[in-house]
């Protein structure tokens, strides 16, 4: 059964184009983009993670019918069978922060944490490839004696880029933060990055003006 594309917002009635930005969650109740960061992501009738909905392209010809593909994502956690392509998208990721390329370190360092479950990797995956990862360390709060999640790495494949995965990677390292029962998640970025800022700030993050960030090298 094809995906129903509900036409307008549940919440606020606005129009939505079937290749649009739009949100759903699994009994597919659909939300515009502005209602679901309100939402935080969360579906108000089933407490369910409100995903990127795939697109679906305007067709008007049976060449276009028979050869076009719709966008499809899905956001799944990661396994030992994903680290070689895991690894890939890792080695872009420190390029991206000025690291020389080395892939076999790459692979070496996810599969230790793989292999000790000391980080959660979620990946988002467009039809069978893997075209972008986000990985939480977890911390702990003394003040909440609760434990805490570090959204260390956000990560999504220039090729994929503009289509909304950064903010499904979001959504659902919140929702493995509440499925944990975490008293909250945290992460850095770049002061020049306006970018990032923009994505965290639309995604519902607040930025921290109370604390200073310290670091001492070693």
């Amino acid at each position: 059964m094809s995906l129903a594309m509900h036409e307008s917002c549940l919440r606020c009635l606005a129009a939505l184009r079937h290749d649009g930005v739009a949100y759903l969650c699994s009994y597919e109740c659909t939300f515009c983009a502005d209602c679901a960061r309100a939402l935080a992501c969360v579906c108000p009738n089933c407490g369910g993670v409100l995903a990127l909905r795939p697109t679906r392209r305007p067709r008007t010809t049976v060449d276009e019918v028979s050869t076009e593909m719709d966008f499809e994502l899905r956001i799944r956690v990661a396994d030992t069978s994903d680290l070689p392509g895991l690894s890939v998208l890792f080695d872009g990721y420190r390029q991206f922060y000025g690291k020389s390329s080395d892939e076999a370190a790459a692979l070496a360092f996810l599969s230790a944490r793989v292999a000790a479950g000391d980080s959660h990797i979620l990946l988002a995956c467009e039809g069978g490839s893997l075209v972008g990862f986000t990985q939480l360390y977890p911390i702990y709060s003394s003040i909440s004696m609760r434990r805490a999640w570090l959204l260390n790495d956000l990560y999504v494949a220039p090729q994929a880029r503009g289509k909304g995965i950064a903010e499904s990677l979001l959504a659902a390292a919140v929702a493995h933060g509440r499925d944990t029962d975490a008293a909250w998640l945290m992460l850095q970025t770049g002061q020049d990055n306006d970018i990032a800022q923009r994505l965290y700030a639309r995604s519902g993050w607040k930025r921290d003006d109370q604390f200073l960030t310290y670091v001492y090298s070693t």
